[in-house]
């Protein structure tokens, strides 16, 4: 073998032995790009796979350079610091983004977000990400109709970026598309179709957002129309959803003053007081009814003799035999249940509305609705 090969060789063998072996490692570029994932340390920079071989990436072109297990342990430490406080899972998520670890970060915006899904530093995190949304695919399907299909699945933080987008539009296709989608067959299309329309526009539903918050047997729909309803900052949606509270059905009387909670309008205060006491007062028996099944028989009781130009005839005397059943029904344990399960609601309903701490007992909420009522009328 000549010199030249020999050196060449010689050459490649020393840098062979001078890399690192391959490891995942968070790489910052120059240029803003994030490299997650295998690469390998080598004289002068780093060396990542591309197409069958090693892409090199010089020194100057990196920003910064940390392995992917030390940063998820960073993460975990921080995580752990934070606790449940949103304001610094927040803050978390941003140091995340930083480091790139991009779904972690999302992922701890999703947790601030269920906590608080108003808070503020967690919607202006999302504003500013890096995010893009992979819509569901269909041509026959226009862009408002994937984005509301996307956010009805996604999670907060994605939720909140798709009504954005739905927000950016403008389009009267895209409120006409909210309107139908409130009555849509799926509970997750018109939950989102509640959590957009407020986002967009809270004011230009409440019709439907009013049936929503207490005619809609799925929870979350009923509260994010709640929620929109309290955006509104309209006290006359509230006496609306009041109304409900006089329905002979307890379950609609109960989503009724559970949403009044969420709507959040002390306005809804002596609706509430007032159920309270007719649920409270009601009879213990209910309502009552009877019901008559009656069969008459007639029969001759006996003759009166009656002698008229030598002849004798009988006159009969009629009698009947009555045979009847009567039913007595009332209605037992209406009330009693009714104060079971609704009394309870509206004693927390009243809780969060006025800010009285009491026990969820109708009795004590009566007694102090005795005391402060006339304040309440009087606002």
């Amino acid at each position: 073998m000549s010199s030249l090969p020999r050196l060449l060789l010689a050459l490649a063998l020393a840098v062979q032995s001078s890399s690192a072996p391959p490891a995942r490692w968070l790489l910052r570029l120059a240029d803003g790009r994030v490299h997650r994932g295998v690469a390998r340390e080598v004289p002068g920079g780093f060396e990542i796979p591309r197409a069958g071989t090693w892409q090199r990436i010089a020194t100057d072109e990196i920003r910064s350079a940390v392995l992917e297990s030390r940063a998820l342990e960073d993460l975990a430490a921080r995580r752990t610091a934070a606790g449940a406080e949103p304001s610094r899972r927040v803050e978390v998520a941003r140091w995340a983004l930083d480091a790139g670890l991009l779904a972690e970060s999302i992922a701890e915006v999703d947790v601030a977000l269920e906590i608080d899904p108003d808070l503020a530093p967690a919607r202006r995190f999302v504003a500013g990400a890096p995010l893009s949304l992979t819509l569901p695919a269909g041509a026959e399907r226009s862009l408002p109709e994937r984005l509301v299909l996307f956010g009805s699945r996604a999670k907060p933080a994605l939720r909140e970026l798709a009504a954005a987008k739905l927000a950016s539009l403008g389009s009267p296709e895209t409120d006409a598309l909210l309107t139908r989608s409130l009555s849509s067959t799926s509970s997750s299309v018109r939950a989102f179709a509640a959590f957009a329309s407020r986002r967009i526009d809270p004011h230009a539903r409440t019709r439907d957002l009013v049936r929503r918050s207490v005619l809609d047997p799925s929870d979350r729909v009923r509260l994010e129309a709640a929620r929109a309803l309290r955006d509104a900052a309209d006290p006359a949606l509230a006496r609306r959803v009041a109304a409900a509270l006089e329905l002979d059905d307890a379950r609609l009387r109960i989503a009724a003053a559970r949403s009044l909670a969420d709507m959040g309008y002390r306005e809804a205060v002596p609706a509430l007081a007032a159920r309270l006491a007719a649920a409270s007062s009601g009879h213990p028996g209910g309502t009552r009814a009877h019901i008559l099944v009656e069969n008459q028989v007639a029969y001759v009781q006996d003759f009166n003799p009656e002698i008229a130009q030598g002849a004798s005839i009988a006159d009969p005397i009629i009698n009947t035999v009555d045979d009847a059943t009567v039913l007595d029904v009332r209605v037992g344990g209406t009330s009693t249940q009714t104060v079971e399960i609704e009394g309870p609601v509206i004693c927390r309903t009243l809780a969060r509305l006025t800010g009285e701490r009491l026990p969820e007992k109708p009795s004590a909420w009566l007694d102090w609705w005795k005391r402060n009522g006339s304040r309440y009328a009087a606002e």
